[in-house]
């Protein structure tokens, strides 16, 4: 089954590349986080039971892959979509905009760091943040909003050539974003940031090549890993916070790895299936009413699936996610599950695809700052997708619409309520939109 999966990935990457020459493509993102969290497989073999489930997103992946391909064979090349900066402009409303927004974020993160005894303390409470942190989503919440909001700062500064006093505040926002990012005891609110940044220059500055972006996903991972064995060992002893690394026995997690095959192989060792019923999905609804008023709200897909399947090995204090296919398998049993996955997954990744083609491969739409707005929630939809692999429902999918769309929204909105600088205006001009990309492609 492993060389099954093998040859998938082969045929998957070949179309891949031969059809679309970005790097950041939908069906490439599909391929290289299948490939990040079940490479694990060949260097610790699973059951074939949980080999062939772990056929399944592959397969659909190899299908994206063919989708993609029809969808932009006659559309311009990302390179050629690729716009010079328009003129320069002061735009200090979008800064306004950006640090205003991001208001609420830093005041949730002080409000936590007060509640739970200062900083030591609060970091010390990372690693039990499940059960410490309980009360807290609101604020979690509003501190999710500074990562989503310097990404769309970058992308808006790109646009256009800035001023020294506009990337002077933007690396001071990058740096509150990183430190609370760091408060989070999330890796990807650690990391994730760095590889939204990037991708958003590729499709706004310059493209980055395979190699490159080779390179920047090693370095993320395995900055990933370090963290997580920091953020498993960090201890509050005596008022000294310790990460542990000095004398852990583990210098590096390759968890990673196996994050789309562990929960598998957790549902197939069950004796037999606890089936959710569709509740887990309908937790969307219902996960922000507190208990105290619902007490009975139904689990979410990782606590429902730590409590039945994995036996409450944390006693609440972590989860284990599902990922999307075996969240569908324990809600509605393998073959409706297996059915309901293929069918919803590959529904997101062909709208993701159509989105995609229609965003970012026509040059006739003018790269200003209402497109970086739209780039980036592009971006983030995709980040949830592949996220949604080995994810939970309501995890990811609340988490992409109140601390990545709503936010996103809002500085659109608040964008569009102000008219651009004259010289965007003029850029559009009343003659007619000049067609930048010809003009440049015939000099």
């Amino acid at each position: 089954m492993l060389l099954i999966i093998a040859i998938l990935m082969i045929i998957g990457g070949a179309v891949a590349v031969t059809s679309n020459s970005d790097t950041f493509s939908p069906a490439k993102f599909f391929l290289a986080f299948y490939l990040l969290f079940h490479v694990g497989a060949f260097f610790d073999p699973p059951t074939t039971v949980v080999a062939g489930l772990m056929a399944v997103p592959l397969f659909l992946a190899v299908l994206t892959t063919l989708n993609e391909a029809s969808h932009v064979q006659y559309l311009t090349s990302t390179r050629e979509t690729i716009a010079a900066p328009l003129p320069q402009s002061r735009d200090v409303y979008s800064v306004l905009v950006l640090w205003a927004l991001s208001g609420p974020s830093i005041f949730a993160q002080y409000y936590m760091i007060n509640e739970l005894g200062g900083i030591a303390a609060y970091v010390g409470s990372i690693e039990t943040r499940v059960q410490d942190w309980s009360g807290y989503g609101w604020a979690r919440t509003l501190i999710g909003l500074m990562s989503t909001l310097n990404v769309a700062y970058f992308a808006i500064g790109l646009v256009r050539r800035r001023e020294s006093w506009w990337w002077g505040l933007f690396a001071l926002h990058f740096a509150i974003t990183f430190f609370l990012g760091l408060g989070t005891g999330s890796r990807g609110g650690m990391l994730n940031i760095l590889a939204l940044l990037a991708i958003a220059f590729h499709y706004l500055k310059r493209p980055i090549g395979i190699p490159a972006a080779s390179g920047l996903v090693v370095v993320l991972v395995g900055a990933a890993s370090l963290f997580g064995v920091a953020r498993s060992n960090l201890k509050l002893e005596d008022g000294q916070l310790t990460t542990g690394l000095a004398t852990s026995t583990e210098s590096f997690s390759l968890n990673s790895f196996f994050y789309g095959i562990e929960p598998l192989d957790y549902i197939t060792r069950a004796p037999q299936l606890i089936l959710a019923e569709g509740s887990t999905f309908l937790s969307f609804f219902t996960n922000a009413i507190p208990r105290e008023i619902y007490p009975d709200k139904p689990d979410t897909g990782g606590v429902f699936f730590t409590i039945n399947y994995a036996g409450n090995a944390w006693q609440g204090l972590s989860n284990l996610t599902p990922t999307f296919l075996g969240e569908w398998i324990i809600n509605f049993g393998y073959l409706a599950g297996i059915s309901g996955f293929f069918v919803s997954y590959g529904l997101l990744f062909h709208g993701l695809i159509r989105w995609y083609s229609r965003l970012l491969r026509d040059p006739s739409r003018i790269r200003d700052r209402l497109f970086a707005v739209d780039l980036v929630i592009y971006l983030h939809a995709l980040w949830a997708g592949v996220a949604l692999m080995v994810g939970e429902f309501t995890n990811i999918a609340l988490g992409f619409v109140l601390t990545q769309l709503i936010p996103l929204l809002a500085v659109r909105i608040a964008l569009v309520l102000i008219p651009e600088p004259q010289a965007i205006a003029e850029a559009r001009g009343g003659a007619g939109v000049v067609d930048r990309h010809a003009a440049r492609r015939m000099r």
